[in-house]
């Protein structure tokens, strides 16, 4: 389809958001994967739906990820020799013992060469805490950006980029790389790594709903589920580079799922609690990407019945 925006995929296994070439969020589910659509941009067509930081007189951006990590880096200049670097990542790291990674995403913004004119637009389409909510102003200094569940404590913001960058660089580090193409393998490895729920070991298909096939087929669906095919391979790349974690989590919940399902058939998918039942509907007012509607949530194939299901789950 012609106009397929260049989108980052940034998480930390508890939400996703993907971030366009200008630094804007254009979509992210709360509290997980599979949650309301709080940026919604990529499947609307009146200009809302993001969270866009936008520089007065602007001439050029480029964008990279932080190297071995989940932190993508996006610079946007001026025509006066400013600019702003945007750092756009979930918190991810371990406190205490424990791992933090709450359902929130963080915008780290740095200030290049003349102090840059920005404005915040935040419009969610749906109840957000979002700090600030919307203001021009001068960035002369480093500010960190938070939005998220109320619940999130954000008194050491300042301190989570780096802290997020060393927990996905310590995770690197466990793999086992090729030496050709490395810095390819590493991206798809994090890539599919954050597709993965934290909490209860589900894969994810996608990240988002409603993507058509192909232009105007209608075939929009919502991947935002746990297939127990797409898992597979997920847990055998990743396996192949070391990172077998990710694998053993995910037969924890395959064995939960399976443990007391109904009868004798094994579904193709399930949701990332391990619920049976997705249930599916059109959303009466996204009229979807490039307008192409309809936009579903929930998927009705769980009802199918795919044979090659069972064995996706040995192989697992």
């Amino acid at each position: 389809m012609a106009g397929l925006p260049d989108l980052a995929l940034i998480g930390n296994g508890t939400i996703g958001a993907l971030v366009d070439g200008m630094g804007r969020i254009v979509w992210a589910c709360f509290p997980r994967f599979d949650g309301t659509p709080v940026f919604d941009a990529l499947l609307r067509d009146d200009g809302g739906g993001a969270f866009a930081i936008e520089i007065a007189d602007f001439e050029r951006a480029e964008q990279h990820y932080l190297p071995e990590t989940a932190i993508l880096v996006t610079r946007l200049y001026d025509r006066h020799g400013g600019g702003v670097e945007i750092a756009d990542f979930a918190p991810h790291f371990v406190v205490d013992g424990q791992m933090f990674r709450p359902a929130a995403l963080a915008r780290r913004l740095t200030p290049i060469g003349v102090s840059p004119r920005l404005t915040f637009r935040c419009q969610p389409s749906t109840t957000l805490q979002v700090v600030p909510d919307q203001a021009p102003a001068t960035l002369d200094r480093p500010l960190t950006v938070v939005c998220g569940l109320a619940a999130v404590d954000t008194r050491d913001a300042d301190g989570w980029l780096d802290a997020t960058a060393n927990g996905w660089r310590e995770w690197v580090r466990g793999l086992t790389l090729p030496e050709e193409w490395r810095d390819a393998v590493v991206r798809a490895a994090i890539t599919l790594k954050l597709n993965q729920s934290d909490d209860t070991g589900a894969i994810v298909a996608a990240m988002t709903t409603s993507l058509p096939e192909a232009a105007d087929s209608g075939r929009n669906w919502d991947y935002r589920y746990c297939w127990l095919r797409d898992s597979y391979f997920v847990v055998d790349a990743l396996n192949r580079l070391g990172a077998t974690e990710v694998g053993q989590h995910y037969v924890d919940f395959l064995l939960q799922v399976t443990t007391h399902l109904p009868g004798d058939r094994l579904q193709p998918l399930f949701g990332i609690d391990g619920r049976r039942e997705i249930e599916e509907r059109i959303d009466p007012v996204l009229p979807g990407f490039q307008g192409m509607g309809p936009v579903r949530i929930g998927n009705a194939a769980y009802r199918q019945v795919q044979h090659d299901s069972y064995g996706s789950a040995i192989l697992a």
